[in-house]
């Protein structure tokens, strides 16, 4: 009898180790691990269990572009895009309101990219002076200003007609 539950013992003890590999197998084979996280699955000679490091890298550094925006002759609502000159982000839409000639908008960018700023949508009756916001080199913890300048362009005076 002894011989008996010895063999009965020893194939459950089969079973529940096989049955034990293959759960934890099929559980690490079936992990994912979002981008842009860097993880690394190692095993751990001491235990013979796997190791996940799911410590993502640190962020990386960034400065700010403050653009000014500044107006001749009125003020008004003006559409910009922000993008890296490679092309490599979406472009990042958004809108200054000058009050008094001035207006401004600070956007955070990583360091060691080129960006540049363009005006979108310019209102009705104004007309681009000058850009300053092409071509800027960002830098870790700096900020670096540009200016965008337009004029409200002068409407013509309407001459009377003779009667």
């Amino acid at each position: 009898m002894d011989e008996f539950m010895d063999k009965k013992l020893f194939a459950l003890l089969c079973v529940l180790s096989i049955f034990t590999s293959l759960a934890v197998t099929v559980f690490f084979n079936a992990i994912t691990i979002p981008s842009p996280a860097h993880a690394s699955l190692s095993s751990n000679k001491t235990l013979g269990s796997p190791n996940l490091n799911l410590n993502p890298p640190p962020p990386p550094p960034t400065g700010w572009i403050t653009v000014i925006k500044k107006t001749i002759g009125g003020d008004d609502i003006f559409g910009f895009a922000f993008n890296d000159v490679g092309g490599l982000n979406p472009a990042y839409n958004f809108q200054i309101r000058t009050f008094g000639g001035t207006g401004l908008d600070a956007i955070q960018a990583y360091a060691g990219f080129t960006y540049s700023v363009k005006e979108t949508s310019l209102p009705s009756g104004w007309g681009l002076v000058s850009n300053t916001c092409n071509n800027l080199q960002v830098v870790a913890d700096q900020t670096i200003e540009c200016t965008i300048t337009n004029a409200k362009i002068a409407q013509p005076t309407p001459v009377p007609t003779a009667q």
